[in-house]
C-alpha cells in the first residue's frame, strides 16, 4: 500500500511541476562565488501572520515555491535550502525578480510537501 501511495504522490507532484511550473534559477552564494542551477518551480504569493510576545499580529508577504528536492543539485549532490540562498525568476518583460529564502518568526525556511520528502515548499521574500 505504501508503494502505491508513494507512486501516486510522485505522479501528482510530477504533473503539477510539468503543467504549472515556471523555470527559475536557484542560487547559493553571491558575487563570483555564486553557484546556480536552473529548476522548475510552482509559486504563489501568500500572507502569513506572526504573533508577537505582546499578542499583536504582524502580517508578512511571502512567496512560496514548490520544487523537486532532487533538482537542488549544483553538481555535487542534493543540497538543503539555507539562509543566504536566492531564487531568481525572469518575468514576461525580461525583468529578473529576486527572492531571498526567508520566513518570519520561528518557522522553517522550507517544509517537505509529501511524506517521502520528494518536494519542498520553500518560503521566500521578494528583495
Amino acid at each position: 500500500m505504501v508503494d502505491m501511495l508513494k507512486r501516486g504522490s510522485e505522479w501528482l507532484h510530477a504533473e503539477i511541476l510539468t503543467n504549472a511550473a515556471q523555470s527559475v534559477t536557484y542560487q547559493r552564494g553571491t558575487g563570483g562565488g555564486a553557484v546556480t542551477v536552473s529548476i522548475s518551480a510552482v509559486f504563489e504569493d501568500r500572507q502569513y501572520a506572526v504573533q508577537t510576545d505582546s499578542g499583536a499580529l504582524i502580517y508578512h508577504d511571502v512567496t512560496d515555491f514548490i520544487v523537486l528536492r532532487s533538482a537542488l543539485d549544483f553538481g555535487s549532490g542534493e543540497v538543503t535550502p539555507a539562509i543566504g540562498d536566492f531564487i531568481l525568476y525572469t518575468d514576461d518583460r525580461s525583468a529578473v525578480i529576486t527572492y531571498e529564502l526567508n520566513f518570519p518568526g520561528d518557522e522553517h525556511l522550507f517544509t517537505p510537501l509529501d511524506a517521502f520528502e520528494n518536494h519542498y515548499l520553500i518560503h521566500t521574500k521578494k528583495v
